[in-house]
């Protein structure tokens, strides 16, 4: 990695990277002599565990299709904007009222 600033272009740091690959390690199969045989029943188990919930869940009926949430925003800013839609005539009549031009 590096790292370079310029007087000539102020707050810019500019970064360098240079990425290698590499394969990685073969495991080692001593890592693994330690492991628990019954843990891979353990892990089946609690697969089968979830299934069975998410089964349970599917069974109490399907989930609503909310679809599209904005139709009832869409109207939202109608009444400011019929509020603002006569500012600019106000703008003007005070602009004219002080002399200012735009």
């Amino acid at each position: 990695m590096r790292m370079t600033e310029s007087a000539a272009r102020p707050d810019q740091m500019d970064y360098y990277f240079i990425l290698k690959k590499s394969p990685p390690p073969p495991p080692s199969t001593a890592d693994l002599a330690g492991i628990d045989a019954g843990l891979l029943d353990q892990a089946g188990g609690l697969l089968d565990s979830v299934t069975g919930a998410l089964d349970v869940i599917d069974s109490l009926g399907s989930i609503p299709d909310i679809g599209d949430p904005t139709p009832p925003l869409r109207n939202a800013l109608d009444g400011v904007s019929t509020a603002m839609a006569d500012l600019g005539s106000i703008t003007t009549s005070l602009n004219e009222l002080f002399g200012e031009s735009n």
